[in-house]
């Protein structure tokens, strides 16, 4: 989903010159960044055998998306899809995208929403039935968490017709979160 919105609706991104972090960067994504000429694209992960793994040879790390070594101001793009989580302090994780982002910069955040709560959820344990996730977001509240941001929220039906949303398999439920850092 996220890659035929940035292809459709917000080309120029991609194309900008300056840094790209991605997240447990998926291929299918990362391939919109990776080979644009002036724009450095990175991979990070948690584990080393992720980083080994996912990232583009040697340009990928291993990081803490809690604590990133990365400095101020030093980032054009973020990618952060299904991440947050996992991730026990997600609104440390939120701020470092902020912190380490550009003014002016883009950072593209999706999370998985659980339909029927009215709240997002914390568990103290990751629930292994689904993939270790510690959050069960709300829709009705996860804006809140990006409010040092300027925020777009883009569900599948504003770009794609019904016909789309089935051929790719997008469920109503995605939502991208185009935020900018003011």
């Amino acid at each position: 989903m996220l890659r035929l919105y940035i292809e459709r609706h917000d080309p120029e991104t991609p194309k900008r010159s300056g840094a790209c972090l991605h997240f447990a960067p998926e291929d299918h994504i990362g391939s919109l960044f990776r080979d644009t000429p002036g724009l450095a694209y990175f991979g990070s992960e948690y584990e080393f055998y992720q980083a080994a793994m996912r990232c583009p040879k040697g340009r990928g790390f291993v990081a803490d998306l809690q604590r990133l070594g990365v400095q101020s101001d030093s980032v054009d793009i973020t990618v952060c899809v299904h991440v947050l989580e996992h991730v026990r302090v997600d609104r440390a994780s939120i701020a470092e995208m902020h912190r380490i982002l550009k003014p002016g910069g883009v950072a593209y955040i999706m999370v998985p929403f659980d339909m029927t709560l009215e709240a997002t959820e914390e568990w103290d344990e990751p629930d292994p039935d689904i993939y270790g996730h510690i959050w069960a977001y709300s829709r009705f509240d996860f804006k809140d968490r990006l409010a040092a941001f300027e925020v777009e929220e883009i569900k599948p039906d504003s770009f794609l017709s019904q016909e789309e949303q089935v051929r790719f398999g997008v469920p109503e439920k995605e939502i991208i979160y185009r935020c900018v850092k003011r």
